[in-house]
């Protein structure tokens, strides 16, 4: 266990020296077949196939309105986007799951810029809702 805390830090301190990127996993396992994501009747990706394996860091890096946002949001498990397509987290099929038991398995979505609370730093705060599940 103290191994994986020790892991887990190098690949955070990996993930600070990358520079100017929109969205970055640090992930067990995730794996998306033939997903396709559509809003409001409008497709926004179509057919994507990913495969992030155990320790392995990637970055979603793109213009604006390519759906980098909406990935991330679609794995978070909002209901504002139709999907259709697999979505694997460690072998478990995420549209099967809520958002609570996503959140429970670790998959949950931070602001870039969140709201600051007077007197509670942001490690503070995720220390405190990663207790709560």
């Amino acid at each position: 266990m103290k191994k994986r805390k020790e892991e887990k830090l190098i690949n955070e301190e990996k993930i600070e020296d990358i520079k100017n990127v929109d969205t970055v996993f640090y992930i067990s396992k995730l794996e998306m077949n033939n997903l396709n994501i559509s809003v409001l009747d409008k497709e926004i990706l179509h057919n994507i196939n990913l495969k992030i394996s155990d320790g392995e860091i990637h970055v979603l890096m793109g213009p604006n309105g390519v759906g980098k946002s909406s990935i991330a949001r679609v794995i978070t498990g909002d209901n504002n986007y139709e999907v259709s397509g697999d979505i694997l987290f460690n072998d478990k099929n995420l549209k099967d799951m809520s958002i609570t038991e996503r959140a429970r398995e670790g998959i949950y979505l931070v602001n870039q810029n969140p709201i600051a609370i007077e007197g509670v730093s942001n490690a503070e705060m995720l220390r405190t809702a990663l207790s709560e599940i």
